[in-house]
């Protein structure tokens, strides 16, 4: 159970290092616009698009607001700090105090 509380905290914290390095990349403010947008036409996202891996996989990897195609890059980071904070989670918490 700890395990998948550490994997969304580390699911989301790989959704706001996606989001840092899409802004500093252009330059842009980590502050401003305060919300998250679509990466093609701007739109703010919707409640559903900011769940991390879930929102990409709900709307099949596509913007729902304008259609474009969305990169994979953005869940499989989110994949991939999601796993290694479970792991962390499971190796220290969990796996050592269980013996196993």
């Amino acid at each position: 159970m700890f395990s998948g509380l550490a994997f969304f905290c580390g699911a989301a914290f790989g959704s706001w290092a996606n989001m840092l390095a899409y802004r500093l990349r252009r330059g842009m403010s980590v502050w401003h616009p305060p919300r998250s947008f679509c990466d093609i036409c701007g739109a703010r996202l919707g409640l559903i698009e900011l769940i991390p891996v879930l929102g990409w996989a709900v709307s099949a990897g596509r913007a729902r607001c304008c259609g474009g195609k969305v990169s994979p890059i953005y869940p499989l980071v989110e994949l991939a700090a999601g796993a290694l904070a479970a792991a962390v989670a499971w190796f220290c918490w969990g796996g050592l105090r269980s013996g196993s």
